[in-house]
């Protein structure tokens, strides 16, 4: 028998408030592999929908927090995303739905070992005070609208769903420590500056990653360079610039769709989450505009500006291959669902190894350096979101 069950901590349970830090008490037993976290928010039945939102803009941080201070995991909706995209080679699964009356969904992997399953690291629950999952949400946007085209999250529809791969309480997994995974720093950046970033040293590091992004602009325009830097820039293991790195780490991604389910809105964007877009698919769902264009497939492009897709009316449903590319639909093809699959590769983030993980091998000791720093040379652009990521191993 397999060491690890796969037991409910939250199954379908709803969170009715809009804006609110959902907690859940882990079992006070058990060695934990990991969760598989889904959150899931309605759409308002209005014809309109929910055509520009995101789910992702929604989850303000996911955290799981021991002994009620120690953050083993924490990080935000949209940071998440990229993460496991770049660290699995593939998107969570999820569909981001903005059609009317149905749902947008996101499933997260948490784990506290290098795998699902992994017997050697991983959580054992016994050994803490307690254990607590903690979700910060706020639907955004929520509710009807006074301008007599509401859009939005329909208000009183979170639903959170969290299975366990968890031992049976009698039964234990000596793992010899436990992977975590955070948030150690954000900031909004500024233009042209060289930001130096401090990396934590309490506990070895398995990897750092950096999260850039601003609405609207391109990746190149607000990031330029990334360096791993050691004892003040004595040693480099790691330097680039930000989009040799993104082409790197791309090597490795063996899925890279994307699903938006959508209703065209005229003057509406909808955020692709990267700017590095290979080609766009665009399908009606069920009523065929008369318009003989029923099916676009956008030409391969290294990036997007600002990874924005902006819905207008025209005479055909095409997309514009300029500067601020457009997505336009004809006039009775407005507010008709539309299924889009994107092919894109991630890159708001950029993940640095520090370590062989999959062995073991080779971590980074930060008693060993006088300093370990991210260096980031921004973008020409500021005022973007920068965020950076520490993986650690901490106590089991």
């Amino acid at each position: 028998m397999l060491p690890f069950n796969i037991q409910p901590l939250a199954q379908d349970e709803p969170s009715t408030s809009d804006d609110t830090v959902y907690i859940k008490d882990l079992p006070p037993q058990g060695c934990l592999s990991g969760i598989d976290l889904k959150f899931l928010i309605a759409n308002l039945t209005h014809a309109n929908g929910n055509p520009a939102a995101n789910i992702l803009d929604c989850i303000n941080k996911i955290e799981i927090v021991r002994n009620g201070d120690e953050r083993i995991f924490s990080m935000s909706g949209h940071e998440l995303f990229q993460h496991y995209w770049v660290q699995d080679g593939k998107p969570p699964f999820h569909e981001f739905n903005g059609r009317n009356s149905e749902e947008a969904f996101v499933v997260f992997p948490i784990r506290f070992g290098r795998f699902m399953g992994d017997t050697q690291f991983g959580l054992n629950l016994a050994k803490a005070s307690n254990v607590q999952l903690l979700i910060d949400y706020a639907l955004n946007p929520v509710g009807d609208n006074d301008d007599g085209d509401p859009t939005g999250f329909k208000t009183g529809t979170t639903v959170i769903n969290a299975m366990m791969h968890i031992t049976p309480p009698d039964k234990t997994v000596p793992f010899q420590a436990c992977i975590g995974l955070r948030q150690y720093y954000t900031h909004a950046t500024t233009a042209s500056e060289t930001k130096r970033m401090d990396l934590p040293r309490q506990n070895p590091l398995l990897g750092m990653g950096v999260y850039n992004h601003k609405s609207g602009t391109s990746q190149s325009a607000t990031v330029a360079s990334l360096n791993l830097e050691l004892n003040n820039g004595d040693k480099i293991p790691i330097r680039g610039n930000w989009y040799d790195l993104v082409r790197i780490q791309a090597q490795q991604i063996h899925d890279n769709n994307l699903r938006f389910l959508t209703l065209w809105t005229t003057g509406k964007t909808l955020d692709l989450l990267s700017n590095w877009i290979q080609s766009i698919q665009v399908r009606p769902m069920y009523n065929t505009p008369t318009n003989t264009a029923q099916n676009c497939i956008r030409a391969p492009e290294q990036s997007v500006t600002g990874g924005l897709l902006t819905m207008a009316a025209g005479p055909a449903i095409e997309i514009d291959l300029d500067a601020s590319p457009v997505v336009t639909a004809a006039a009775n093809a407005i507010n008709q669902p539309y299924d889009m699959l994107v092919q894109s590769y991630p890159d708001r983030y950029v993940y640095l190894p520090m370590a062989d993980k999959m062995n073991m091998t080779d971590i980074t000791q930060p008693n060993l350096y006088s300093l370990i720093e991210a260096v980031v040379k921004e973008g020409t652009t500021g005022s973007a979101t920068e965020s950076l990521i520490v993986e650690e191993l901490r106590a089991a």
